[in-house]
């Protein structure tokens, strides 16, 4: 799912289409998912903590997957 949402980031992300056939969720569902995938554990390290909160920031600005916005649910 982070390779995907990583191959797809340069096109502002994938478009529900993809996301329903490849995944069967919806953006948010899917905007949800890795949220949840990079948040950090108990057990992770410094550095990997680190890691999951840049490519967090990184795919929420390339995904235009913005908390709490209408851009969150974009219709594609």
């Amino acid at each position: 799912m982070i390779k995907f949402a990583i191959k797809w980031a340069p096109f502002g992300g994938a478009s529900t289409g993809e996301l329903l056939a490849t995944f069967g969720v919806d953006r948010w569902r899917f905007a949800q998912m890795i949220r949840e995938a990079l948040h950090p554990r108990a057990g992770d390290r410094r550095d990997v903590r680190a890691l999951k909160r840049s490519l967090l920031d990184l795919l929420t600005w390339a995904w235009r997957m913005y908390p709490d916005s209408s851009a969150s649910h974009p219709q594609r």
